[in-house]
C-alpha cells in the first residue's frame, strides 16, 4: 500500500468516527466551553516558553501565534531557531543545529515518528503545520538514557489529543499559503483532528521572475491525529503526516532548466500509554520515509538526475516505576529496521558522453537498544538519575555500545539550581549535502566498515532561576562535546563526473569539539513577555583528507543573539517582534579559475576558510482577534519580514562575467504578509 493510500484510508477512518460525535451529550460540550473560556482568561499569563532545566524546555505553539509570521504562517522550527543553544544556518537552510552538531545528529520526531527532512524549500517554511501542533519539548545536551541513538539534540512534537468542542474548524488564508484545521470531540473517550495545507506560489511566477530565472514552487501537507481513551487507565493515540514540494527554476535566456526538484516525506505512529497506581507504561510503533529527485543543468549540454530513498519501521516500549515517594526506575527497548537508497544519478546531453551513471543500491539496517534509568531524589537540595543504554547495530558487520549517562541536580536557594550532566552517545546513520546552497539535494546513508558510526562524549554545566515568582527566568549552560566519526562532505561534482569517481571518495571521516555558553534571560509573564538568547559557540572538526588543520564546520556561528517579545494590550490587541544578530556560517573561498568546455570552473581556497557577512534581520507582527458569539473568532496578522531590507548573504558563487566572487543573499527584501483566520 502506498503513504497516500495508507493516509487516505486514515482520512475514511477518522471521518466515520467523526459520525459518532451526535452521542455527546450537552454537558460535556458546555463542560469543554467552559475549559476553553479558561484558557482565554488565563492567556496573558501562559507563557510561550516554559524552563525544565537549563538544557530542558518546552514550547507552547498556541502561544507562538503572536510572534511574526512569515507568509502567513506560524513556523514551529522559525521559533526554535531562535533558542539559545540552536545554530541559525543562515536564512535558506533550515534544520536544528543544537550546539555545534549537525543538523542530522538531533532526532525530530512527531509523536514518537521521525521526520527525515523537516523543511519545505529555502527555510520559508517548516513541513509542521502549527495549527496541528500543540507543544514541542527540546532538549539540549542532558538526555537520559531513553532518548534515541543521536548525537546532538531532541525535538518532540506533540499534536493536539483532545479537542475543546464538539465540533471546530479554522481556516487561515494567507497570501501564498493557506491551511485548515478541522478538530471534533467524537465521543466522551475520542476526538479527531485533521489538517491541511496548500500553497500557491504559480501565481505570481510572473511576477518572481529575475534575470530571465523563473522559479516556481508549490507544497502540500496533511495531519491527521485520532486519538481513544478505552478505558480511565489506556490512551491510544494514531497520528499521519504526508508532505509533497516541487521546485524548478527555468532560464529562458540560455534555455536550461537550473533545477526540478521535487521530496516528500512521511511519519506516521501508533501510540498506547496505560497508567495504573505507580507504574506508567508507553508502547509505540512508526513508519517514516523520505524521498527526493532531482535534475540540474549543469551546464548548456550537461545535466544530472538524481535520487534517493530513506524509510524506516520501528517499535518501542518503556515502563517507567515508581519505588516509593523518592525513587524511580524507567525501562525499556526499541527496535529499528531502515531501508536506505542512496544517491543515485544519471547524465544528459553532449558533454556526458563517456560519463558513468550510477545505479541505486539497496541497504538494510537494523537497530536494536534496551535502557534503564534510576532516579532518586535525596532530599529537597540534591536529586540524580543514572542510566545505561546498550545498542546492536548491523550492517553487513555488526557494531554495538554502551552508553553511560548521569545527571545530577543541586537547589542552591530557593528556585536557583545547578545541573550537571555527563555521557556518552551513539548514531548509527549520517546525512550528506550533495549541494550546500539549502536546495533539498540531501540523502541519507548508514553506518558501515567504511564509514563508522559516530559516538560523543559529552559534558554540560548548567544554571536555572526564577525570580519575582516566576516572572523572570534565567538560564545558563556551558557545554563540551567531543565527536568521533564525523563526517565532512566535499564534493566536486565535475571529478564526481568526469573521473567517473564514486560520491563515497568524496566523504571523509575525523574528529570534532564542540564548546561554548549559552544564556537566556526570560520574562515569562505579564503582557510583555519574551526572551533575550545568546549562544558562543566553537565547533571544530578535524579531518586530514579536508585540511591539514582544524576547520569550522560548515554551520558554525561564533556569536548568535535572538530577541524575541509580545506585548498583549488588550484581549484582541498583540504586538510582536524577533530580531537575529548573528556572526556568518564559513563557506570556502574560490581563488582562480579555469576555462573548460567553454565554462568557467572554479578553484577552492581553503575549506571553510572564510566567513560569510554578518547577519542581522527584525520581523515585527500586528495580531487583531475580532470575539464573535459563541467562542467564534476571526484572527487578522500582519507581518513584515526583514523590516530594514538589509541583505543576508546565503552563499557566494563566482561570477564568469567578471573572474570575481558574488555574494547571493536570496531575501534582501521586505516580505509583508497578511493572514485571516477563521475560527468557527
Amino acid at each position: 500500500m502506498s503513504r497516500y493510500s495508507l493516509l487516505l484510508a486514515c482520512l475514511a477512518l477518522g471521518l466515520t468516527c467523526y459520525g459518532q460525535s451526535e452521542q455527546q451529550n450537552d454537558t460535556t460540550i458546555e463542560a469543554y466551553r467552559d475549559l476553553e473560556e479558561l484558557q482565554v482568561k488565563a492567556k496573558l499569563l501562559t507563557p510561550a516558553m516554559e524552563r525544565v532545566s537549563s538544557s530542558s524546555l518546552t514550547l507552547n505553539v498556541k502561544e507562538l501565534q503572536s510572534l511574526p509570521k512569515l507568509m502567513g504562517q506560524t513556523d514551529p522550527l522559525y521559533f526554535l531557531q531562535t533558542l539559545a543553544g540552536v545554530q541559525v544556518n543562515n536564512e535558506s537552510v533550515g534544520g536544528i543545529f543544537v550546539q555545534g552538531c549537525d543538523n542530522a545528529h538531533t532526532m525530530l520526531t512527531i509523536n514518537d515518528a521521525p521526520v527525515y527532512y523537516p523543511s519545505h524549500v529555502l527555510n520559508l517554511f517548516s513541513a509542521f503545520n502549527a495549527s496541528h501542533i500543540e507543544r514541542i519539548d527540546v532538549v539540549m545536551s542532558a538526555h537520559g538514557a531513553a532518548d534515541a541513538n543521536r548525537l546532538g539534540g531532541a525535538v518532540r512534537l506533540q499534536t493536539y489529543r483532545k479537542a475543546q468542542r464538539k465540533f471546530n474548524m479554522s481556516v487561515n488564508a494567507g497570501l501564498l499559503c493557506s491551511d485548515v484545521h478541522l478538530q471534533s470531540h467524537v465521543s466522551d473517550r475520542s476526538d479527531l483532528f485533521v489538517s491541511g495545507r496548500a500553497s500557491y506560489f504559480s501565481l505570481y511566477r510572473g511576477l518572481l521572475k529575475r534575470d530571465n530565472i523563473e522559479p516556481d514552487y508549490n507544497f502540500q501537507d496533511l495531519n491527521l491525529t485520532y486519538s481513544c481513551r478505552p478505558t480511565d487507565k489506556d490512551d491510544i493515540v494514531f497520528s499521519a503526516f504526508a508532505g509533497n514540494d516541487k521546485l524548478t527554476a527555468d532560464d529562458s535566456r540560455n534555455g536550461l532548466k537550473l533545477f526540478d526538484i521535487s521530496w516528500q516525506n512521511l511519519a506516521s505512529s501508533l501510540q498506547w500509554d496505560r497508567r495504573e497506581g505507580k507504574v506508567a507504561c508507553h508502547t509505540s510503533a512508526f513508519l517514516s520515509g523520505y524521498h527526493n529527485r532531482f535534475g540540474l543543468d549543469l551546464q548548456e549540454a550537461l545535466g544530472l538526475l538524481g535520487n534517493s530513498a530513506t524509510g524506516a519501521v520501528g517499535v518501542r516500549h518503556n515502563t517507567c516505576i515508581g519505588l516509593g515517594q523518592e525513587m524511580s526506575l524507567d525501562v525499556g527497548g526499541e527496535y529499528t529496521a531502515t531501508r536506505y537508497s542512496p544517491l543515485a544519478f544519471a547524465v544528459s546531453g553532449d558533454f556526458a558522453m563517456g560519463v558513468k551513471s550510477v545505479t541505486q543500491s539497496v541497504k538494510y539496517t537494523h537497530e536494536a537498544s534496551v535502557f534503564a534509568d534510576f532516579g532518586h531524589k535525596v532530599n529537597r537540595f540534591f536529586n540524580y538519575s543514572v542510566g545505561l543504554r546498550a545498542t546492536v547495530y548491523g550492517c553487513g558487520k555488526v557494531f554495538g555500545a554502551l552508553d553511560p549517562r548521569v545527571n545530577m541536580t543541586f537547589e542552591v536557594a530557593k528556585e536557583q539550581y545547578l545541573y550537571v550532566h555527563a555521557g556518552s552517545y551513539s548514531q548509527y546513520n549520517h546525512n550528506i549535502n550533495l549541494i550546500s546552497t539549502g536546495l533539498p539535494t540531501d540523502f541519507y546513508i548508514p553506518a558501515s566498515e567504511l564509514f563508522k558510526p559516530g559516538y560523543a562524549l559529552s559534558a554540560s554545566l548548567g544554571y536555572k532561576g526564577a525570580f519575582a515568582r516566576n516572572r523572570y527566568v534565567v538560564s545558563a549552560e556551558v557545554y563540551f562535546k567531543r565527536l568521533y566519526n564525523s563526517l565532512e562532505c566535499n564534493i566536486n561534482v565535475l571529478d564526481l563526473l568526469y573521473n567517473n569517481a564514486l560520491y563515497t571518495d568524496f566523504i571523509y571521516s575525523g574528529t570534532g569539539r564542540n564548546y561554548g555558553l549559552d544564556i537566556t534571560l526570560q520574562k515569562a509573564k505579564g503582557r510583555l513577555s519574551g526572551y533575550l538568547a545568546y549562544s558562543l559557540g566553537w565547533a571544530k572538526r578535524f579531518i586530514p583528507e579536508v585540511s591539514d588543520k582544524p576547520f569550522d564546520s560548515s554551520h558554525s556561528r561564533r556569536h548568535q543573539l535572538v530577541a524575541t517579545a509580545t506585548y498583549s494590550f488588550d484581549r484582541s490587541w498583540s504586538v510582536g517582534a524577533v530580531f537575529t544578530l548573528a556572526t556568518g556560517t564559513p563557506y570556502t573561498r574560490p581563488e582562480a579559475a579555469y576555462l573548460l568546455n567553454g565554462q568557467v570552473v572554479a578553484l577552492m581556497g581553503a575549506f571553510n576558510g572564510e566567513r560569510l557577512p554578518l547577519t542581522h534581520r527584525l520581523d515585527l507582527s500586528a495580531n487583531y482577534v475580532l470575539f464573535l458569539k459563541n467562542d467564534r473568532s476571526i484572527d487578522f496578522n500582519l507581518s513584515l519580514y526583514n523590516v530594514y531590507c538589509h541583505k543576508n548573504v546565503q552563499f557566494v558563487t563566482y561570477s564568469t562575467q567578471h573572474f570575481n566572487t558574488r555574494e547571493i543573499g536570496l531575501l534582501s527584501m521586505i516580505i509583508p504578509s497578511v493572514s485571516v483566520r477563521f475560527n468557527i
